[in-house]
């Protein structure tokens, strides 16, 4: 399966296992649930040493990375262009992404979530630049340049929907942006990699209404990007990692 929440569990058991994705899922039962009741006493527990987006955190998740991309192996997918553009099918869909991309050198343009985990995984650890909007697949930070040399720098360029209290999204509104800090803190975490943003606007119907939106109804959204200010960032994005 390609839905979101089966690519969690299997991403939770990768390290695991040297099992396809298809064995992982007849047999998750198995793995999770083979006694009917588990009961703990007491349950300590410490959030620092575990949270991904916690500098102390990079060793163990570059670690936990290592044994994954094992146990995916390199399989038959082709290597993957510098920087890879995730495109959405579903919402937050940016409506000018043809404009964005077109003259984009060594950038492909790519579905995720119509991909194997294991595949996504392989083409994000030979890539050094990831594009692509607030969502899911910027959880896969942490792979990305895990297959080129230690030195290799890395960066990130995250589509932001507006904020409520401004869309036009000027001067410190940009700043407090609340979608802005998740994958912000799991770049700044794992060392190697810039994280860049540039905020969209809402694209009809959304925009008629976006006063009124909540922060939870704006990730349905679709959106568009200014493209001199996407070019701009994209064109930083490219100097961090080397290319002219």
């Amino acid at each position: 399966s390609t839905d979101g929440a089966w690519r969690a569990w299997e991403l939770l058991l990768r390290a695991f296992t040297l099992d396809s994705s298809s064995t992982i899922a007849s047999s998750l039962d198995d793995l999770l649930w083979r006694e009917p009741c588990m009961c703990f006493e007491r349950v300590h527990g410490s959030s620092a040493p575990f949270t991904p987006s916690a500098p102390s955190s990079a060793p163990r998740i570059r670690a936990w990375r290592s044994v994954v991309l094992h146990n995916v192996g390199s399989g038959a997918v082709p290597l993957s262009p510098t920087i890879l553009y995730i495109r959405r099918s579903r919402t937050r869909v940016l409506l000018n992404e043809a404009e964005l991309t077109r003259s984009l050198a060594l950038m492909s343009a790519i579905d995720l979530a119509a991909l194997p985990l294991s595949e996504q995984l392989i083409r994000i650890s030979n890539a050094r630049g990831l594009i692509g909007v607030h969502g899911q697949a910027l959880a896969l930070i942490p792979f990305l340049a895990a297959n080129l040399k230690p030195s290799d720098k890395a960066a990130v360029l995250e589509v932001l929907p507006p904020p409520v209290d401004g869309d036009k999204c000027n001067g410190r509104a940009c700043e407090t942006n609340p979608f802005k800090h998740t994958y912000e803190e799991l770049s700044q975490a794992m060392g190697n990699v810039l994280h860049l943003t540039v905020t969209g606007r809402l694209a009809p119907p959304c925009e008629a209404r976006s006063l009124r939106l909540k922060l939870e109804m704006r990730l349905k959204c679709n959106l568009t990007v200014a493209p001199a200010r996407f070019a701009m960032k994209v064109a930083r994005l490219r100097s961090f990692i080397g290319l002219t």
